[in-house]
C-alpha cells in the first residue's frame, strides 16, 4: 500500500471509531499512525497491524489477538533514551488495529480528558501528559501549531510541512488528502 493508500485507509477508520468514543478531532490520531508506523511501513505495522505503538496491557484492548515482543526505547526526562524488550498489542487487521487505539485510551481514565476536546494540539498536549508517549517533542513532531482558518491553498502548504516530517517528499495527492482532515477538525 503506498502512502497515499495508507492514510486514506487510516482516516477513513479514525473518523468511523472516533465519535463513538467522545474523541472530536481526528487530525492528530492521523497523525500519530503516520509517525508512528512510519507510515504503515514499521515493524509493528507490517508484523501486529500496531499502528499507533500501543504496548500490550491484559484487557486493554479487546481487539488485540496477543502480544508481539520486541526491542523498544522510551525518552527519559533529560533527553537521554532506555531501551529494553517490551511487548506491543497485535490486531488482525488495520481496522482492529485502529479500534485498539480507542480502546486504549477509553479503557483508562487517565485519558479521559481526550473527550471533547475539540483543538487538535491540545489533543496532543493532553495525551502527552498523560502518560502516552515519553517523547520530549511528541506535540511538535505530530502538528504545527493550529491558526485561526487557513485559505484552501495555505492549508495545504502547512499539510505539506506536516507530511514531509513524516516522510521525506510527500506527493501532491498526499498533501492534498491530509489537507483534508489536518485542518477540518473544528
Amino acid at each position: 500500500m503506498n502512502t497515499s493508500e495508507f492514510i486514506a485507509k487510516i482516516a477513513a477508520y479514525v473518523q468511523k471509531y472516533a465519535p463513538q468514543y467522545g474523541i472530536l478531532v481526528h487530525s492528530p490520531i492521523i497523525a500519530q499512525a503516520i509517525l508512528e508506523s512510519g507510515r504503515g511501513t514499521s515493524e509493528l505495522a507490517t508484523n501486529a497491524n500496531n499502528y499507533f505503538g500501543l504496548k500490550y496491557r491484559k484487557g486493554r484492548c479487546p481487539t488485540s489477538t496477543g502480544v508481539y515482543v520486541k526491542q523498544g526505547s522510551e525518552q527519559n526526562p533529560d533527553g537521554s533514551y532506555a531501551s529494553s524488550v517490551m511487548q506491543w498489542c497485535i490486531f488482525p487487521d488495520m481496522e482492529a488495529g485502529v479500534q485498539g487505539y480507542f480502546d486504549f485510551i477509553n479503557n483508562s481514565s487517565r485519558y479521559d480528558n481526550l473527550k471533547g476536546v475539540t483543538d487538535p494540539e491540545t489533543y496532543l498536549k493532553l495525551i502527552r501528559e498523560d502518560g502516552y508517549a515519553t517523547s520530549l517533542k511528541y506535540v511538535e513532531n505530530h502538528l504545527v501549531e493550529k491558526k485561526p482558518p487557513l485559505s484552501h491553498k495555505k492549508a495545504r502548504r502547512r499539510c505539506y510541512k506536516i507530511l514531509k516530517r513524516a516522510m521525506v517528499y510527500p506527493t501532491a495527492t498526499e498533501v492534498e488528502l491530509l489537507s483534508n482532515f489536518v485542518f477540518c477538525d473544528d
